[in-house]
């Protein structure tokens, strides 16, 4: 794959931008026709798209501190506070602590059918 992941021509970014908006799942399924993990460009920020679990781990989970919330994220924290979707660091951690046990297998099942109804 290179050092950073494959992702459209700059020129598709005005395509890019009416798709996020929307239609966000189909942008996410046409990203993971073209590789597992994606980068769009958008002017100086970049966005990466990752389609594979362990990708997802590696950044959410066990490499947390190397990555950051966007500003969007940062900015919502004004309106939304701290919670897990906005906080970073130690804060996080101590939060997602918390919340790891509902996420369990057996967790996850026990609430299915509340989620599939």
């Amino acid at each position: 794959m290179g050092v950073h992941p494959p992702g459209p021509p700059v020129w598709a970014l005005p395509g890019l931008l009416r798709k996020l908006a929307v239609d966000r799942l189909g942008m996410m399924r046409d990203a993971a026709r073209l590789s597992d993990a994606v980068r769009v460009a958008m002017g100086p920020k970049k966005m990466y798209i990752f389609n594979r679990p362990d990708y997802a781990k590696h950044v959410l989970a066990d490499n947390a501190a190397n990555y950051h919330k966007g500003i969007g994220l940062v900015e919502s924290r004004k309106i939304l506070g701290d919670g897990l979707l906005t906080s970073e660091g130690e804060l996080w951690r101590a939060q997602r602590t918390n919340v790891q046990p509902a996420f369990r297998p057996r967790r996850i099942a026990e609430q299915a059918g509340a989620v599939a109804a």
